[in-house]
């Protein structure tokens, strides 16, 4: 017994591979993305724990320890009293792409001159 192509399994792939690449672009499978993850977040979603904290920098720091950016130890204080606390995860974005740049730094680049007597 002969069926037709459109029955067997590869095209009914090649069609639904078809209608998603041509949908693919549109409002409607878009939408229906956001729902979906929506749906899926909402599913997913549960009450922060307590025992998390956001450490940043807010006007209230910027008061306390000083304008942006920060000296490297100021950093390495912070790392080794939330280490001191026993973190146990300490996730950290600052990254030190530039060198820093302390006061008198230039004073100590500059080379010396000798004075004879």
């Amino acid at each position: 017994m002969k069926s037709g192509f459109w029955k067997s399994d590869w095209f009914l792939g090649l069609v639904v591979a078809l209608l998603v690449l041509f949908a693919g672009g549109s409002d409607l499978l878009q939408s229906l993305e956001r729902k979906a993850y929506d749906m899926g977040v909402r599913a997913s979603s549960r009450t922060p724990s307590d025992r998390v904290a956001v450490i940043a920098i807010d006007d209230a720091s910027i008061v306390n320890i000083g304008r942006w950016p920060r000296p490297r130890d100021v950093h390495a204080k912070m790392v080794d009293l939330l280490a001191a606390a026993k973190a146990k995860v300490i996730g950290y974005t600052v990254f030190f792409s530039e060198p820093q740049i302390d006061p008198g730094a230039g004073a100590l680049a500059r080379p010396t001159v000798d004075i004879e007597l």
